[in-house]
């Protein structure tokens, strides 16, 4: 079977679509449950984790997916120096990224406090 650029494209607009659809779903679906076993104000600190987490997910820049490909290139061409900047890089990002969120968060929010 000859790859077609088309098709795959297609497809992967199919199962993106039904994806959605799923999770709008189960996101509808499952507010009774949230409702019957969670106090309204555990719902609504889960409703604003859930829109922080949909935001991160959006805002992503792809580094992961990159640092990925750039791996697998460097172990194919048995390169073990660009294979160490690479995971090196990644490392440093994923910390940096972590700091900020950490920074964000108690500068916004102040000492944690856990639904108190």
């Amino acid at each position: 079977m000859a790859f077609s650029l088309r098709r795959s494209i297609s497809y992967n607009l199919l199962f993106k679509y039904i994806n959605l659809a799923l999770s709008v779903a189960s996101g509808i679906l499952l507010v009774p449950f949230y409702l019957k076993h969670l106090a309204i104000h555990e719902y609504g600190a889960w409703l604003a984790v859930g829109s922080f987490a949909t935001w991160f997910a959006a805002m992503d820049p792809g580094i992961a997916n990159l640092l990925i490909q750039k791996v697998s290139r460097s172990l194919g061409n048995n390169n073990s120096l660009d294979l160490a900047n690479y995971v090196q890089a990644g490392i440093s990002i994923s910390l940096l990224v972590a700091v900020f969120v950490f920074l964000i968060g108690y500068f916004f929010l102040g000492r944690p406090r856990l639904l108190a």
